[in-house]
């Protein structure tokens, strides 16, 4: 197929390649300037304020400087930036005001139209690229904007650091009140309390309490052993007589006295350390060992000696009288000492049940202290950094690189123009010769027509190489079939109108065997050619004059007319009389084909039924579509498609438009 349309896509491209020459020549040279600019993007950190204040400083602060790259890209080609670089670089160059002539380059919504700015979301760097017919005009037009962007921005961000420096002062103002008013209420509770340290203080507190109980419960185990001593030695001076004999030849011996004295004091120190000690204790097995000395001692030595027979006081008790004298007097200095301890201990118990309120008070206040000092450091320091630089936190834009200016044009680009002009053209020519390749496609086979055709045809006529057998021979069984809706339907006379879609369809020779099949059905048949090259002459024998009737056989009649149709009295088209004089049960219409005369259309709405003759490699598939819709437009009651000159003899389903006719149920009828 493209072999056959191979100059016409040759020349549908060449068109395209010129055309595009030709307005590249014409179209104005634009020469591109630009400048790269490295921005500051905020990061979000997700920072929650601690107060109101806080908010409020942030968001003055963070106004003035611009979020987003898009935020930053969007101002960098606003309108009140452009429209002042526009009128800075016609100042310089002696050009009139750009705002009032729009006819100029730097004409702001023109030169907006001009602008292109490239940026990423991952990047920190905007390009912007201007394009204008003059390269030193477009460089210094980017130049200007990049210079125009950062003003404003210095400005804004300038009125609202004097906002937040105002606002910072004075909630620094606030804070320190505050601030001092936690210090009164905190040295208050300590003057209460009377402690300096708090922390210091409940340690001290704390471990003094300790050692008072301590030495406390210490002197209560004193003196609970000194009692039992001098219980003691009570029970042991009473077990000794006051006196003793100084005269007789046998006298007490000094020697076992005191060993019998020590022995004494040995147990009742014994007896004390067993109860304070464990007896696995070194100073209580020493004291056992000391006790079991005397005993062995005692045991050993003569209790009576030689001597005089006086009376003397007895020693032994002596000394016991004052050793039960030093026992008491120390109970009665212990006893006194853990009154003492007791009373010490219930002063310091109430004095700290004071302190855990008011350390959780003074805890308050330090929490509370802590974080106004906190607010207070932070405001310091922004506002220090407020005060030194008058711009917020904003970073100010830097040029990463000079402005620059192409100084070849950048449009038009004659050669990629070209070639898209050729590659269009060449679009072009393949639609050009799919169109007319879809108009000359003529319709091949049965399922190509059958996609085409409101419903499936049912009618196929066979190649005609005897078209017609004469009249004593029956046609072919074809044609009978195509008296199927007439041996169906009750309505006498029944019209039929054959018309082919082009001049060798077989509509001539279909009628004529449509009319021998009627006749010899039994019908009253009447043959009207409307068309000059009919075949109404091989059944007569002579081709009659206009509007002439001839017999052809007892129920075959023939007739030749310019139309089927005639006007009635108020001029609208109806059935010639002469028709209507001579029809009888069957009248079967021979038109010219559609190609030829659009008659069809006008006598498809006064037949009962519209026979369209499709031939097959011939009848191209618009003109069938046509033909199609114009007979469904025309009102026409059923339409037969019938498959002409083809060698399948096979019978499928009929094919008719339900919307024009609503078909009775078929009657019995053989294939």
């Amino acid at each position: 197929m493209i072999k056959s349309y191979w100059l016409r896509l040759l020349l549908f491209a060449s068109a395209g390649a010129l055309i595009a020459l030709v307005v590249s020549m014409i179209v104005p040279k634009k020469y591109m300037g630009g400048i790269d600019l490295l921005i500051d993007q905020k990061p979000f950190t997700g920072n929650i304020p601690m107060s109101n204040a806080e908010s409020s400083v942030s968001d003055l602060v963070d106004f003035g400087r611009s979020r987003t790259l898009t935020t930053q890209v969007q101002q960098l080609t606003s309108l009140g930036v452009v429209t002042e670089a526009a009128r800075r670089v016609a100042e310089q160059r002696g050009m009139s005001d750009p705002t009032e002539d729009s006819n100029s380059p730097l004409y702001p919504m023109t030169l907006l139209d001009s602008i292109t700015v490239t940026a990423e979301a991952t990047s920190d760097i905007i390009g912007l690229r201007v394009r204008l017919p003059d390269p030193d005009l477009s460089s210094a037009v980017a130049r200007e904007i990049s210079i125009a962007f950062n003003e404003r921005n210095s400005t804004n961000t300038r009125e609202l650091a004097t906002r937040a420096i105002q606002f910072l002062e004075q909630q620094i103002g606030v804070i320190q009140r505050e601030l001092d008013a936690l210090d009164a209420e905190t040295e208050k509770v300590k003057i209460e309390l009377g402690l300096a340290d708090m922390a210091t203080q409940i340690a001290s507190e704390t471990q003094n309490l300790n050692a008072i109980r301590q030495s406390r419960d210490s002197a209560l185990l004193d003196l609970v052993t000194s009692k039992e001593r001098a219980n003691e030695l009570e029970k042991a001076l009473k077990a000794l007589d006051n006196e003793q004999s100084g005269g007789d030849t046998k006298v007490y011996n000094p020697v076992y006295q005191r060993l019998e004295a020590e022995l004494v004091l040995s147990e009742n120190e014994l007896n004390a350390l067993s109860t304070r000690y464990l007896p696995d204790r070194e100073e209580v097995r020493a004291a056992q060992a000391r006790v079991d000395n005397y005993r062995a001692l005692l045991k050993s030595t003569e209790k009576y000696i030689e001597g005089s027979s006086t009376t003397v006081p007895n020693s032994n008790r002596l000394r016991l009288v004052d050793t039960l004298a030093e026992a008491r007097a120390l109970a009665i200095g212990l006893e006194a000492r853990v009154q003492n301890a007791n009373r010490i201990l219930a002063e310091k118990e109430a004095f700290m049940s004071k302190l855990p309120a008011a350390q959780s008070k003074l805890a308050a206040l330090n929490r509370e202290q802590l974080a106004l000092e906190r607010i207070y450091q932070g405001y310091a320091d922004r506002l220090k950094t407020l005060k030194a630089s008058q711009t917020g936190r904003l970073t100010t834009t830097r040029e990463q690189t000079a402005a620059f200016a192409i100084r070849e044009p950048v449009s038009p680009k004659i050669v990629i123009n070209m070639l898209f002009g050729l590659v269009a053209g060449g679009i072009l020519g393949v639609l050009s010769m799919l169109s007319t390749e879809a108009r000359r496609q003529p319709i091949r086979s049965l399922a190509q027509l059958n996609q085409l055709a409101f419903k499936p045809v049912y009618r196929m006529v066979p190649e005609l190489r005897a078209p017609f057998r004469g009249l004593s021979k029956a046609p072919q069984e074809s044609y009978e079939t195509l008296l199927a809706n007439h041996l169906r339907s009750t309505a006498r006379p029944y019209r039929i109108a054959v018309v082919g879609l082009s001049k060798d369809s077989g509509a001539s020779t279909a009628a004529i065997n449509l009319a021998v099949a009627g006749a010899r059905h039994g019908s009253r048949v009447l043959l009207v050619e409307c068309d000059p090259r009919g075949g109404l002459a091989r059944l007569a024998g002579r081709q009659p004059s206009a509007k002439e009737v001839v017999e052809i056989s007892p129920l075959i009649k023939g007739m030749s007319a310019e139309s089927f149709l005639g006007l009635s009295g108020d001029r609208n088209p109806e059935v010639s009389p002469t028709v209507r004089e001579h029809e009888a049960d069957l009248t079967i219409v021979d038109l010219e084909p559609t190609s030829k005369s659009a008659e069809y259309a006008f006598v498809a709405p006064h037949v009962d039924e519209v026979i369209l003759l499709v031939r097959a490699g011939k009848t191209k598939s618009v003109e069938f579509l046509q033909a199609q819709q114009a007979l469904k437009e025309a009102g026409c009651p059923l339409v037969t498609v019938a498959f002409t000159r083809a060698s399948d003899l096979a019978v499928v389903t009929e094919s008719a438009d339900p919307s024009m006719v609503e078909q009775a149920p078929p009657k019995s009828l053989e294939s």
